[in-house]
């Protein structure tokens, strides 16, 4: 008596087995790649080359912010680092009036005291007409040396990730003087739909309000474009 071997129907398991697996890995694979990068590290919006020589926006030792809008790319982006300029403030007063003296008069007792624990935060913002920082978002890295009057990078955490179309602010702390634009222009090369917000903001030592600076901030942000459709 034959006996006959079903060679095919012991296949069909086996064969349909690779390919759930196969299916199941190329998902993985593609959820993944919805958060991939499609280029190393870019300039996404920066002033740098716009930056007025000779002064600054003073600080007195609190803190300015500057506004910034994303693109539109659906999946958001991913900050790598942000660049600011922290200036050397003149050993007199700016002016000869009131104001201008005692500011000065400040930031010469500032000069006076230990070296200032410079810090760069992102915020989110709020406010309809009126834009002011809301919640702290991401911490960056202070560098081992901050050389004044340089340009110096502030490195972000890792998946500092930022949404499309939304507004942020760059909140830098414990300079005296930070430097400005006057034109509130942005260089060319910033990633399509990127701004800054025209005029910064500036918080005094313990304030808990903020003024409004005609100038912009110096700032220059840097990270990648993020692959996939977003969430």
């Amino acid at each position: 008596m034959t006996t006959r071997h079903n060679w095919h129907g012991g296949l069909r398991k086996p064969i349909a087995l690779v390919l759930v697996v196969l299916v199941a890995e190329l998902s993985v694979v593609a959820a993944a790649s919805a958060q991939s990068v499609d280029a190393p590290p870019t300039t996404l919006v920066s002033n740098h080359d716009q930056m007025d020589v000779g002064d600054g926006i003073y600080t007195y030792g609190g803190m300015v912010l500057q506004g910034f809008t994303t693109g539109g790319n659906p999946a958001g982006y991913e900050l790598t680092d942000v660049s600011v300029v922290l200036l050397v403030p003149p050993p007199d007063p700016p002016n000869t009036d009131g104001v201008h003296e005692m500011a000065g008069l400040q930031t010469r007792a500032l000069l006076e005291q230990p070296a200032p624990e410079y810090r760069i935060e992102i915020w989110t913002e709020k406010g309809v007409n009126i834009k002011i920082p809301d919640e702290l978002l991401y911490t960056l890295i202070t560098p081992a040396s901050v050389p004044l009057g340089e340009q110096v990078a502030f490195t972000a955490p890792a998946e500092a990730v930022l949404a499309p179309n939304t507004g942020y602010y760059v909140k830098i702390i414990g300079a005296t003087q930070v430097g400005w634009d006057m034109d509130r222009e942005v260089d060319s090369g910033s990633a399509e739909g990127w701004s800054l917000r025209a005029g910064s903001l500036y918080q005094g030592v313990g304030s808990s309000g903020y003024a409004q600076y005609v100038a912009n901030a110096v700032v220059s942000l840097r990270g990648t474009v993020l692959s996939g459709l977003g969430g």
